[in-house]
């Protein structure tokens, strides 16, 4: 069953409640958890379902990252680790992880959204980054069945950007896919396939990343993205207006295919918007979307 959600955080998540969503997912920082008590407790109040999107930085200034050797990677395992046991107490439904970097990536989250490679490291071989990262999700994908919940895997854009400027890209320099589907294959861990996520790390390889990973796929984040093209996800929303976007993926019709085939999967599958405005909005176009199938 495919199940709408709309996304929240520490900030205006109460005008996003009121619309009564199916679900919630929770953009969740593991480091200010003491913020997302009286959330919980709402939508606990509300018997509304939520999954928590881990989010942290490291004492080193770096984004958690399961994929880069060294002390910031265990750090970033214990982290998760203390995220899987918050979502286990809250009784959240799952932990959704990016998949990894090849470098150290420096990140600010309270002044906006900053990201830039930390240029006092190497960039390291994938082979040797994605062999890191996998060992760490055999033992936290088994962690989170012991504390029933589940943990999620979603791809990352080859790029980003900051102050709103998708002219000014920032590599992210991101591990592969590989070994995953393994992983799901095994009941490690679920997908996520954030379908502008999965778009940019390899335009050519959606439709097969899409459709190997079609069985496993327990969440997936419902945006658009369009030009200019330059591995950049923009966060676009589902309204009529973006669908008329130049270069805008996935279309509408692109959208209803999509769905369609999600829909033929067994078990509940969660659908969030993660829109840079319009949230309430875009939870409404997208239950209309649902609709069609």
């Amino acid at each position: 069953m495919l199940i709408p959600g709309i996304k929240i955080g520490p900030k205006n998540w109460q005008d996003k409640l009121a619309v009564n969503p199916k679900f919630v997912e929770v953009w969740y920082r593991i480091d200010l958890a003491e913020q997302y008590q009286y959330i919980f407790e709402a939508m606990q109040q509300s018997n509304i379902p939520f999954g928590l999107h881990f989010w942290a930085i490291t004492r080193s200034g770096h984004e958690a990252n399961l994929a880069y050797p060294g002390p910031n990677q265990q750090e970033s395992i214990e982290l998760v680790h203390q995220c899987l046991e918050h979502a286990s107490a809250w009784q959240a439904v799952y932990v959704n992880i990016h998949s990894g970097n090849t470098h150290p990536m420096q990140l600010d989250l309270d002044n906006g959204f900053l990201m830039e490679p930390d240029s006092n490291f190497n960039t390291i071989p994938d082979t040797e980054s994605v062999t890191l990262r996998n060992q760490a999700l055999i033992d936290l994908g088994r962690t989170a069945h012991q504390l029933n919940t589940a943990l999620l895997v979603e791809l990352i854009p080859q790029a980003t950007y900051n102050h709103g400027d998708r002219l000014q890209t920032v590599p992210e320099y991101p591990a592969s896919p590989t070994g995953l589907l393994d992983l799901c294959q095994r009941n490690l861990i679920g997908f996520t396939n954030d379908f502008c996520h999965t778009y940019t790390y390899d335009p050519p390889a959606f439709e097969q990343t899409t459709a190997d990973f079609l069985p496993f796929t327990k969440l997936c984040h419902i945006n658009t993205v369009y030009d200019p093209q330059n591995g950049t996800d923009a966060h676009g929303g589902i309204l009529p207006e973006d669908f008329i976007r130049p270069g805008v993926f996935p279309n509408q019709s692109e959208y209803v295919d999509l769905l369609r085939r999600l829909s033929s999967q067994v078990g509940d599958i969660f659908l969030v918007g993660e829109p840079s405005t319009d949230h309430v909005a875009n939870y409404h176009a997208l239950c209309d979307l649902i609709s069609q199938i």
